[in-house]
C-alpha cells in the first residue's frame, strides 16, 4: 500500500468537473491522512525514547556496580554527565509528552504513551534521589587483591574447615516388592 498522496491534474481531456470533484475529496482526506502519520511518528519517537532509558538505566547501574564494588574509581565528571543526560530526557520526554496530550485531545489512542508517563514518573523518582556512584561501605562487598600466597593460604584455611564427607556404602537397587514394602512401613 503506498502511503504517498496521488496529485490530481486539470491537465488534458477529462472533465474539468470531475477533476475538481476528485480534487476536493483528496483534499478533505490529507489533513487526517497527515495526522495519521504524525500520530504514527510520534508513537515511534516514544519506542525510542523508552528503549533510550532503558539503555541509560543498564549503563547507570553497571558504573554504580563496578564503583560499588571497587573494580572502577568514582568519577564526579561521569556522575555529572549522568545526571545531565537524565535531565535532557526529561526535557524531551515533556516535548513528547506534549505532543501526545495534542493527539489525545483529538481521540486518537497513542501506543506506549502510559508507558512513557511511568518511565518519565521513573526518571523523576531517580532525579530526585540522586547521589554520587560511591563504594561499598562493607569491605567483604569490593574486590580484593590479593598475591598467590595469600590465595593459597585462605584455600588451605578453607580446605580444613571443610566437613570431612562420610564414607557412603554402595546403595544397593531394591526390587518392587521391597520398595512398595518400604513404603507401608
Amino acid at each position: 500500500m503506498s502511503t504517498s498522496t496521488p496529485e490530481v491534474s486539470n491537465s488534458g481531456t477529462g472533465n474539468r468537473v470531475l477533476s475538481l470533484q476528485l480534487k476536493s475529496y483528496q483534499e478533505s482526506w490529507k489533513p487526517k491522512h497527515d495526522e495519521v502519520r504524525g500520530c504514527w511518528k510520534c508513537e515511534d519517537t516514544i519506542s525510542t525514547g523508552l528503549s533510550v532509558f532503558r539503555l541509560f538505566v543498564s549503563h547507570i547501574e553497571a558504573w554504580r556496580d563496578r564503583v560499588f564494588r571497587e573494580l572502577s574509581e568514582p568519577d564526579s565528571h561521569r556522575d555529572a554527565d549522568d545526571l545531565q543526560w537524565l535531565r535532557t530526557w526529561l526535557d524531551i520526554t515533556q516535548h513528547v509528552l506534549d505532543d501526545v496530550a495534542g493527539y489525545e485531545a483529538k481521540e486518537f489512542d497513542v501506543e506506549r504513551a502510559h508507558e512513557l508517563r511511568k518511565t518519565e514518573s521513573e526518571a523523576k523518582q531517580m532525579l530526585a534521589n540522586w547521589e554520587p556512584a560511591k563504594l561499598a561501605s562493607t569491605v567483604g562487598l569490593r574486590k580484593i587483591a590479593a598475591s598467590s600466597a595469600v590465595a593459597d593460604e585462605v584455600d588451605r584455611i578453607l580446605g580444613e574447615q571443610r566437613p570431612q564427607e562420610s564414607p557412603k556404602s554402595p546403595m544397593r537397587t531394591l526390587t518392587d516388592d521391597e520398595a512398595i514394602a518400604s513404603l507401608h512401613q
